[in-house]
């Protein structure tokens, strides 16, 4: 499989984009939107994915298709990555014209087209469809530009057929202030097991300190250091029922690492200690 250290762009004899990326962890672009549809899948890497109303964990093997004009972002945990500390996927681009031309060249083809035209919102797969996708576009790695068309096609038949896709967007974010809160609590779940500063966060989120903490306290009803706190606390307690990892790993794992004031904190949020609430 060859892979490519930043992105490619489209050439202008080629129907569609296909990049295959592999970059350090926190070198993904932004929050952003495009003109094109993007099918984009997750090789090696794991984190927080922003798409316009919805933020959510992924993992690897995660498959999205995103239609034009839709905001969305991957930010990914540095702790999952290569050999190289590199995170890995695969992205690809079509505009509404590919759908034209397939759909009038090849009429067979034009239900498939018309049903991918028709999907405003953000789509992800039940496992059986995710991995027979992301087989496939793994295998795009390896192909010439003409094989890489018959995959595509083949691809986008198996999607226009599917009828256990899930729509995991509903309105298309236009709002500043929501895309910045989503920028913000991405970030935070990405990063809770580090140290976050008022600086780190700010700049993030391309904000000056002051400025951040008079949007974050307007908009979360709380100081940037209590939201960070709860949401701490809150994985931890996630982590005391679902696992048997002593008390003071988890401390450390969800980013406090003095244990005495996370149990100190800990009680005095959920009026228990740890180990009882662990019962």
């Amino acid at each position: 499989m060859n892979k490519i250290n930043k992105n490619t762009t489209q050439k202008k004899t080629n129907s569609f984009g296909f990049d295959h990326i592999c970059l350090p962890y926190d070198k993904q672009i932004p929050i952003h939107s495009q003109p094109t549809w993007e099918l984009s899948c997750v090789i090696t890497g794991r984190g927080v994915r922003v798409l316009s109303d919805n933020s959510s964990r992924f993992t690897e093997r995660d498959l999205v298709l995103i239609p034009p004009g839709i905001d969305h972002c991957w930010h990914f945990d540095r702790e999952i990555a290569d050999k190289d500390g590199n995170i890995e996927n695969v992205s690809i681009f079509f505009e509404k014209g590919f759908l034209e031309r397939i759909s009038a060249e090849f009429p067979e083809l034009s239900e498939a087209a018309g049903k991918i035209s028709a999907m405003n919102e953000a789509h992800i797969f039940c496992e059986d469809m995710r991995d027979r996708l992301y087989d496939i576009m793994v295998r795009m790695c390896d192909e010439a530009p003409a094989k890489r068309l018959i995959s595509l096609i083949e691809m986008l038949i198996y999607i226009a057929d599917d009828d256990t896709a899930e729509q995991i967007t509903d309105i298309r974010i236009k709002d500043k202030a929501k895309l910045r809160m989503l920028q913000i609590t991405s970030y935070v779940n990405c990063n809770y097991k580090h140290c976050i500063t008022l600086d780190d966060i700010a700049s993030h989120v391309g904000m000056n300190r002051t400025a951040f903490c008079l949007f974050f306290k307007k908009n979360f009803g709380m100081t940037f250091s209590r939201f960070l706190l709860e949401r701490r606390l809150s994985i931890a307690c996630e982590m005391l029922t679902g696992s048997d990892m002593p008390i003071n790993e988890i401390a450390v794992a969800v980013g406090i690492p003095e244990p005495s004031y996370f149990c100190r904190v800990f009680k005095s949020t959920f009026g228990r200690t740890a180990k009882e609430y662990r019962g």
